[in-house]
């Protein structure tokens, strides 16, 4: 094996060790971390350079077990799961197979494929199980009816409404009236309950005012309802809602109150809540 090849996979496994230490040391406390966005995001992202690592020089087998890990906390990411002991269990197990491939990994800088073959027999039962739990988690979460917060635009529309209604029964008004859902959260709300938050994006030529009637047809309730006509600098294209901010195009100043194309001056807009 060329020298540069072997700097290169020490370098991974040192990097994907300290990526499983950050994974290992959210499950320690996995009741807490279930509940901290922040955490998984950090074990997700952690899960992310493993596979992206062992994808570039080929070692299948960390990949595929990290490709599934990294989905896995992507998908919780999306819905409020309560801690689960048998979760937490097979978590720990394919884990335990990733780390199996290190070390080995480590010994020779190279997998043997038989090996690999006897850990993602152990793995794959594991990771079949977290789906099944998952999907009967996430379907119940789907048709759980909640609150919403929906943020919508096209080129010239923004649009902002809260209401009630399920994630399954918003996904259809949105496919309804021809928009995107561009990401959607669970979000805590004051009351300690989780409010459902999406953005939507809608092609320019579709009306936003479309989309209350389309959740109120698919059985949703609607709070309030703000829509604005959004207005465009002369020479610039967009408005983003900002009045402190310095143009690319109008260095000496801009030439209506607002613009999207405007660069903000973080010491100036700190703080300053933004639209998305």
């Amino acid at each position: 094996m060329q020298p540069e090849k072997q700097r290169i996979i020490t370098y991974f496994i040192e990097e994907a060790r300290d990526h499983l230490d950050t994974i290992e040391q959210g499950l320690l406390d996995w009741r807490n971390t279930i509940e901290n966005p922040e955490i998984i995001q950090e074990m997700f992202l952690a899960a992310r350079a493993i596979q992206g690592g062992a994808a570039m020089l080929n070692f299948r087998g960390i990949q595929k077990i990290a490709r599934f890990i990294e989905k896995y906390f992507q998908e919780i990411q999306k819905y409020p799961l309560s801690a689960d002991g048998e979760v937490e269990m097979l978590l720990r197990q394919i884990l335990a197979a990733l780390k199996e491939l290190l070390v080995q990994l480590s010994g020779n800088l190279n997998l043997n494929d038989e090996l690999v073959n006897q850990v993602m027999l152990v793995v794959e039962p594991a990771e079949k199980e977290l789906e099944r739990r998952l999907k009967v988690l996430t379907s119940r979460m789907e048709q759980m009816r909640s609150r919403i917060t929906i943020k919508a635009r096209n080129e010239g529309e923004y649009l902002s409404l809260t209401g009630q209604s399920t994630l399954q029964a918003i996904s259809q008004a949105i496919a309804q009236v021809g928009g995107t859902i561009t990401r959607r959260h669970w979000q805590p709300n004051e009351g300690g309950e989780m409010d459902l938050a999406i953005e939507v994006q809608m092609p320019d030529f579709l009306n936003l005012d479309e989309i209350p009637k389309a959740i109120a047809s698919t059985g949703g309730t609607i709070d309030n309802c703000h829509l604005e006509v959004l207005r465009t600098c002369r020479q610039c294209y967009y408005y983003h809602g900002h009045s402190d901010v310095v143009c690319a195009l109008h260095p000496d100043g801009p030439e209506e109150e607002f613009c999207r194309d405007w660069e903000s001056r973080k010491e100036r807009t700190k703080g300053q809540k933004e639209w998305f």
